[in-house]
């Protein structure tokens, strides 16, 4: 069974119930206003903690990182909307960009900039539109055109 959660009217403390958690799109620094705002942000620690999965696709795949910042730097378009908070959930050990291969395709500087972010904000993953991850235990990198390559990290 898949129940769909809205972080901002439901109750977000409950997802530490739960089987497992995916979390899709959006803009990341409203998610990850929302995640702290709500106590969710404690809810997935919990469910890593016990095992169970989180899965974060698209930009969703940022706020499982160390930070959010450096997607201002790139220039990658995404509106601040009003968050100050930039430090993620700290669920990797790695920031992320999205969509990176849709960046390389219409900015030719962008592998040079992805190099300059990575000095100031430390080592950064680039996830392919047909890519996700999944958090807890270890790492995984899930890709959808070959569903059995998994990049696995334990930590």
């Amino acid at each position: 069974e898949v129940e769909l959660v809205d972080l901002l009217a439901d109750q977000p403390p409950r997802l530490a119930a739960y089987d497992c958690l995916c979390l899709a799109g959006g803009n990341p620094f409203h998610l990850l206003h929302c995640l702290r705002s709500t106590g969710a942000d404690d809810a997935i620690d919990e469910m890593v903690a016990a095992g169970r999965p989180v899965i974060a696709a698209g930009v969703a795949s940022c706020v499982l990182g160390r930070t959010i910042a450096h997607l201002r730097e790139l220039g990658l378009c995404v509106p601040a909307m009003g968050c100050r908070d930039t430090v993620a959930l700290g669920l990797l050990p790695f920031s992320v960009v999205p969509s990176a291969n849709r960046w390389r395709s219409c900015r030719r500087e962008f592998s040079a900039t992805l190099k300059k972010v990575e000095v100031r904000y430390g080592p950064i993953l680039t996830l392919d539109d047909d890519e996700a991850l999944r958090a807890g235990p270890g790492l995984e990198m899930i890709r959808r055109m070959n569903r059995s390559s998994v990049y696995h990290h334990a930590g």
